[in-house]
């Protein structure tokens, strides 16, 4: 989960009045190290709305459970049923 900017990120960090400015500063340094990281993420959601990237982390993790892996576990009477192994790719 993204911020929308920079500026915004420190602006919520420092409305939220929970942490001292050379805390936030740390926060900010740790944010920029870990931002770097997200072309190596799978999924990247910018919160820009709270309830708008809410919604799209349920979905992403909702789509998780629909893999084919997941529901090869989580059903398998149904898998089997359908002559399909527990696991393997269709």
């Amino acid at each position: 989960i993204l911020p929308p900017s920079w500026d915004e990120l420190q602006q919520r960090l420092q409305r939220r009045g929970e942490d001292r400015p050379d805390v936030i500063d740390v926060r900010m340094a740790n944010a920029r190290l870990e931002v770097a990281q997200a072309r190596h993420f799978d999924f990247v959601i910018i919160n820009s709305l709270f309830e708008t990237a809410l919604f799209v982390l349920k979905t992403v993790v909702h789509s998780q459970r629909l893999k084919y892996a997941a529901q090869s576990r989580n059903r398998s009477q149904v898998f089997a049923e359908l002559g399909l192994s527990q696991g393997s790719s269709p």
